[in-house]
């Protein structure tokens, strides 16, 4: 028993430093507002171009998973994003991101919904801005299913319930603030070209895009 609990003892430490590490550096891409922020040296059409285009984006989202786009070239609202995650147990999770407003060079929307249910977990903006010669996109996310849950049991005197769901929440978008800073990297490299790989050419229109996945 002794040993069992040391094990715990061990691996709860271990947990808790994992946590404070992931935390660290998710506030180190973040700033004070919580918006990821991620300069890309190139201009916003080209930028715009890669991170709205279907064939491009298996190639930066969500890295180590499966991602499959509803559409070939440039999103529409309505297009969905399916993001199939490997597993080394268990059956493999998905859910879908879909898009809900797209403004060219400026603005992309997506809902993250569960695979299972279909519950609304989290929605993500992505606005660009020209910086000089580069493009800067911001990055914010929010979960609105969860708060209108949060809202709806405010007063009910259910407060257990409440202090879980407000984890939960924190824990959802922190996890998905993170996962889209490591998104944006990954943009960054492919457009500009990561040490070893030529720039990406797949990110100067559609037509470009369809000529590079060949």
């Amino acid at each position: 028993m002794k040993r069992l609990g040391g094990c715990l003892l061990i691996f709860a430490v271990l947990l808790a430093a994992a946590s404070w590490w992931g935390w660290r550096q998710l506030q180190k891409a973040s700033s004070g507002d919580g918006a990821s922020r991620v300069a890309i040296a190139a201009p916003a059409n080209r930028v715009f171009a890669s991170l709205t285009n279907g064939d491009s984006i298996p190639t930066w989202m969500a890295q180590g998973s499966r991602v499959t786009v509803s559409r070939r070239g440039p999103l529409l609202p309505g297009d969905t994003l399916r993001v199939e995650m490997k597993q080394a147990l268990g059956p493999r999770q998905h859910f879908t991101w879909k898009v809900k407003k797209v403004v060219p060079d400026r603005l992309v929307v997506m809902e993250m919904r569960s695979g299972a249910n279909g519950m609304l977990i989290a929605q993500r903006r992505d606005s660009l801005a020209a910086a000089g010669d580069s493009t800067l996109i911001v990055s914010t996310v929010g979960s609105p299913g969860i708060d209108s849950v949060l809202a709806a049991r405010r007063g009910t005197g259910d407060s257990s319930r409440e202090v879980v769901l407000d984890m939960t929440s924190r824990l959802l978008v922190s996890m998905v603030r993170m996962q889209s800073q490591l998104d944006l990297l990954q943009l960054k490299n492919r457009i500009e070209g990561a040490p070893g790989r030529p720039p990406d050419t797949a990110t100067a229109g559609p037509d470009s895009a369809r000529k590079g996945s060949r």
